[in-house]
């Protein structure tokens, strides 16, 4: 589809506001209707809290989370829009510059490019495409800039990021655009610069919405059309030339050499201790609009694009079934987010680091408190061996979830913007972000691992260092995938870090060390089997003891374990179970994650 007319009929929309128990419903917009022809540029404008950035989330179904949408229906070319077919044509730039912060200007654009040109375009159209963007935007001399992230990793200037949210959208041309103040942070030759680049897509056939805060009258002529708001209602809607005879017919001419758009920003805005007087107003407004010939006209040509009459939709026609989402096939897709997320990885070389000294620095610490406890137990040995091997378990576990509770949270606003721009699938995120991570998960344990079970003095023999081993990365997995579980399900970083330990302590206790599995209450015996603490020691007790054949007993008169079953034995675990516990600890691993991708696939929609 090459070209859209756009437009929407009685948009109302509304949110809950107050305290607790007493909310009470606020309007924000009131029956708002407008259209906009192929190839035109509308200017949506009002004083603040007119509802312009809820009609553009609106009208885009994006960034709805709190807002209800009471009525009202959009249609392109005469055809109901359904929110998965404006994600196909439509091209959104929010307020907020959201983004990933380790990648550079350019390579963000061309990982856009790879998902949002589409199969038709070649990798040299594609670098091409990018590479003007840059240049129309004046994006090229940061092009190998980092983006960067605020207050952490330095990139590039707020100016330069609110062009890179524009270029985001750009990139693509879709047919239609809608733009939330692109122009704010922006000095003037630089908002001259962004109006007229819009002006040049329309004049190739794209439809864009506006919002903009105060233009200068120069760039206030560049639009074709206007719509004003405030309250929540439209106070005009028409032609940009037919604004100021409007004002005029009401009582408030525009003065002569003064900006038509700062003149109907003032009659619409509410003077300090005058909110009356300004709500009489703007009802007057509204009511002289929707009664004048202006309104009429209006109305009539909303009809017609609802119907799809008029010279205008000619060849212009689409089915809503060929509109797809998605511009990319899931590889495609998979290809270009796992080489973002490893790329994110790979450019914060630091974390890895501290990771695997801390592996390394743990393992000789508590190492070295437990040293040389084998390979000739006695009675003591049987207790700090097992206190060995469930401070792994835990050690483990503790640190693995830390390190993936905010690998979502943070995250969440970009891929919530992402994934509604059709960028790429939840799936898709979900398993490259973990993908991207899994080598270092898997190399800490085993460094972790290699060193502390043999500073310990476990069970010398080969087969059971790797069955260790492959315990203990079973364990760390699960935790991991429990950390993502709180990442997905919280709803910020806080949240999460104050959800782990209520998960956390209780699944402890059921975990066979500081509790025997065979005195837990009948009631409480559940618990520990969603524990992977339970799964993990009773698989290294096993795994360590069932082969023990002698333990010097050094007490008299004292009954002893005399061999390694004893001690499985008294810990009431079944030396069977191994196969069993690792095949558990798996199942916990995938079945947190589908709890997790659950809840982010919720989030998603509900966005």
């Amino acid at each position: 589809m090459e070209e859209v007319s756009f437009c929407w009929k009685g948009l109302s929309a509304s949110a809950q506001v107050g305290p607790p128990f007493r909310k009470k419903k606020k309007v924000i917009l009131d029956n708002v209707s407008g259209y906009v022809n192929k190839g035109e540029l509308l200017a949506v404008m009002g004083p603040s809290a007119a509802g312009k950035s809820t009609l553009m989330n609106a009208l885009s179904f994006q960034n709805l989370n709190g807002m209800n949408l009471d009525s009202g229906t959009r249609y392109a070319n005469g055809i109901p829009m359904t929110p998965q077919a404006m994600t196909s044509i439509c091209g959104y730039i929010i307020q907020e510059d959201l983004f990933i912060g380790t990648p550079t200007v350019k390579e963000h654009l061309t990982f856009l490019s790879n998902l949002r040109l589409g199969g038709e375009f070649s990798k040299a159209q594609k670098a091409e495409k990018v590479a003007l963007t840059m240049r129309q935007l004046n994006l090229t001399k940061c092009a190998n800039t980092l983006i960067g992230v605020r207050g952490r990793v330095k990139g590039i200037s707020g100016g330069e990021m609110r062009r890179l949210s524009f270029a985001s959208e750009a990139l693509a041309d879709p047919p239609l655009m809608l733009a939330d103040e692109p122009t704010t942070g922006l000095d003037s030759w630089m908002a001259e610069n962004v109006i007229k680049l819009m002006r040049t897509m329309c004049e190739r056939g794209r439809t864009i919405i506006c919002v903009i805060h105060q233009p200068s009258s120069e760039l206030f002529r560049l639009f074709d059309r206007l719509i004003l708001l405030s309250e929540g209602r439209v106070a005009y809607m028409g032609e940009l030339k037919s604004a100021a005879p409007f004002f005029d017919s009401i009582g408030h001419p525009c003065p002569t050499f003064f900006n038509p758009a700062d003149h109907f920003i003032h009659k619409l805005s509410m003077t300090p201790r005058q909110e009356e007087e300004y709500l009489e107003r703007t009802e007057t407004v509204c009511r002289q609009f929707s009664e004048s010939e202006y309104g009429t006209l209006m109305a009539e040509e909303l009809g017609s694009h609802i119907e799809g009459r008029g010279s205008r939709f000619d060849n212009a026609g689409f089915e809503l079934s060929s509109l797809k989402p998605y511009k990319s096939p899931w590889l495609q897709q998979f290809r270009a987010v796992l080489w973002r997320s490893w790329h994110s990885v790979s450019k914060d070389p630091i974390i890895a680091r501290i990771r695997i000294i801390e592996a390394i620095g743990l393992a000789l610490l508590v190492g070295t408190i437990y040293f040389g406890q084998g390979p000739d137990y006695d009675q003591a040995a049987t207790e700090s061996v097992s206190g060995a091997l469930f401070w792994a378990t835990t050690n483990q576990a503790f640190l693995n979830y830390g390190a993936v509770l905010g690998a979502f949270c943070i995250e969440i606003p970009v891929f919530i913007r992402e994934h509604s721009a059709g960028t790429y699938r939840t799936d898709v995120y979900f398993l490259s972000k973990q993908l991207a991570d899994l080598p270092i998960f898997l190399l800490t344990p085993i460094l972790f691992m290699s060193i502390y079970y043999y500073m310990v003095g476990f069970y010398a023999d080969v087969y059971n260092f790797v069955t260790c081993v492959i315990t203990i990365i079973l364990v760390s997995q699960a935790a991991i995938g429990m950390g993502y579980m709180s990442s997905c399900v919280s709803p910020n970083l806080s949240v999460a870090l104050a959800v782990g330990p209520t998960i956390f302590i209780p699944l402890m206790n059921f975990g066979g060390f500081y509790q025997n599995a065979g005195s837990i209450p009948v009631w409480l015996d559940w618990m520990k089997y969603i524990s992977l603490w339970f799964y993990g020691f009773e698989a290294l007790s096993i795994n360590q003891w069932k082969n023990v054949e002698n333990i010097t007993c050094e007490f008299e008169g004292v009954v002893c374990a005399e061999t390694g079953m004893d001690v499985l034995n008294a810990l009431n675990f079944d030396p069977s179970n191994l196969a069993l516990d690792l095949i558990l600890l798996g199942a916990l691993a995938v079945g947190f994650r589908a709890v997790g991708f659950g809840a982010l696939l919720w989030r998603a929609r509900r966005k």
